[in-house]
């Protein structure tokens, strides 16, 4: 199709489900897997038996399965299953061999965004209470947490954390030990604080998510078939 023209399967259809479709088909292409389904083909898949409303991320969601994780995805290679079932599907040294095959890809092309610290280009110098670290990923691995609550906190520059670009010459992976007079009582309370924003967070994420379901819902709503069984009118 040349460049610029919309396909003409997307026409009158959601636009989420069209987002969707182009989302798959470019994460299987990353990964070397084989796409064989037209949008008309997706589509159709994702409606049987009202898969489309229970598509998506999370415990009891639905997605497009391959058997035995190989293969095209393709309509003759795919099952509907849930993400619980699909994990169960797939043997551990299946999954090994998947994941082990990406990371050679990455190294392969000698990505930096596979390494970690100061070989990493997206990496910050960030100051601690207990050192200067070369990025925020390794000083969340020696105290314990997350990267993004690492990042918040030298955001933030609160317990101690800031970003230290600029503020030191020389900074490697190991951490360099600084005298800081309040690390026993800043240590002491991030986990408490990182427990209140996994809390904040997990009951702003549950309103989003049922913001959307409701809102697909509605859209799904308006584009159903005027023959579907749903549209139609109750015998009497």
């Amino acid at each position: 199709m040349p460049r610029g023209k919309k396909n003409p399967e997307y026409t009158g259809k959601p636009p989420e489900a069209v987002r969707a479709f182009q989302v798959q088909r470019t994460t299987a292409c990353r990964r070397g897997i084989p796409f064989l389904f037209t949008f008309t083909e997706w589509w159709a898949w994702w409606r049987i038996d009202a898969r489309w409303e229970h598509r998506g991320n999370g415990l009891g969601k639905l997605m497009m399965a391959r058997f035995n994780d190989a293969g095209a995805y393709s309509p003759e290679n795919v099952y509907c299953a849930t993400h619980e079932q699909n994990s169960r599907d797939i043997s551990y040294e299946t999954r090994s061999i998947t994941n082990k095959a990406g990371w050679a890809r990455g190294r392969a092309r000698n990505s930096p965004l596979f390494s970690k610290g100061a070989n990493n280009p997206n990496s910050r110098p960030v100051e601690t209470p207990e050192g200067i670290f070369a990025s925020a990923t390794l000083a969340a691995e020696h105290f314990g947490f997350s990267r993004h609550y690492a990042s918040y906190l030298a955001r933030e520059e609160r317990h101690g954390w800031r970003w230290a670009d600029g503020a030191t010459e020389n900074w490697s992976e190991k951490s360099v030990q600084l005298e800081h007079p309040e690390r026993a009582e800043d240590r002491e309370s991030m986990p408490a604080e990182m427990e209140i924003r996994r809390e904040r967070n997990r009951r702003r994420s549950e309103t989003m998510k049922a913001k959307a379901a409701a809102k697909r819902a509605e859209r799904l709503s308006d584009f159903r078939d005027p023959g579907s069984p749903a549209d139609a009118s109750p015998e009497q």
